[in-house]
């Protein structure tokens, strides 16, 4: 069998202001080196962009993003914004109390609820599927 020693950091902070999404900015390390970044500001007019995958712009307002599955029921949500990647995602209800979005970076996100609120979730990467339980 082979092992693998893996040390992964993400540092994510954002920041809405009356509904609106101001500023985002993400920061993956892996072993130590830079795995992916984006940071998102709005100007007054549009988004800009600037992350791993290049620049570009963009003017629709988030209404619903990442962050929202954590405190919001999500079950009538068509899309959401993804400030990681910082582009929207199309969201999938495949059964009652879930959702989930295939993410540009290619990884398939699971969310299930229970009276509206996050129970569980997968994250489906490349390398292995990780499985995490609300404890409170």
């Amino acid at each position: 069998m082979l092992w693998i020693t893996r040390e992964n950091v993400a540092h994510y902070e954002v920041v809405y202001k009356d509904g609106k999404l101001v500023s985002s900015s993400f920061k993956e390390v892996e072993n130590g080196e830079v795995k992916r970044w984006s940071n998102i500001n709005w100007d007054g007019k549009q988004y800009t962009v600037d992350a791993t995958h290049g620049k570009k712009t963009f003017t629709e307002s988030p209404t619903y993003s990442i962050v929202c599955v954590y405190f919001q029921n999500m079950e009538q949500v068509k899309q959401i914004f993804y400030e990681i990647e910082g582009d929207f995602n199309q969201l999938q209800h495949p059964e009652p109390g879930t959702c989930e979005f295939k993410s540009s970076d290619g990884n398939r996100n699971v969310y299930h609820f229970e009276n509206g609120t996050v129970k569980n979730m997968e994250f489906h990467l490349s390398f292995a599927t990780i499985k995490m339980e609300r404890v409170n």
